[in-house]
């Protein structure tokens, strides 16, 4: 599997919506992004805000169509994402 973010060949799955403490992400798949080592150490270790952002981006992108299954039921989606699946939902059916 390619890289979400770049030609390299993708070792890692990033959790999109973070999971732990309060962040209510799930180890569902449709909330883990392909990507390289290099990309993946870019998110977690760069100082470099710009190149982090543009993964970042891809990487919501990616996870946009399945958004309401990536967060856990038991925190309930924020009113923000619910807010940005229902768009996502009306742009879908136009």
């Amino acid at each position: 599997m390619k890289c979400l973010c770049c030609p390299n060949t993708a070792v890692e799955l990033h959790h999109v919506i973070r999971r732990g403490k309060g962040k209510g992400g799930t180890d569902n798949p449709e909330n883990l992004a392909p990507l390289c080592r290099t990309c993946h150490d870019i998110l977690h270790f760069s100082k470099d805000t710009n190149k982090q952002n543009e993964i970042l981006r891809k990487c919501y992108d990616y996870i946009k169509p399945n958004l309401d299954k990536c967060w856990s039921a038991k925190k309930g989606i924020p009113a923000v994402v619910q807010r940005l699946i229902n768009e996502i939902k009306e742009e879908n059916e136009k």
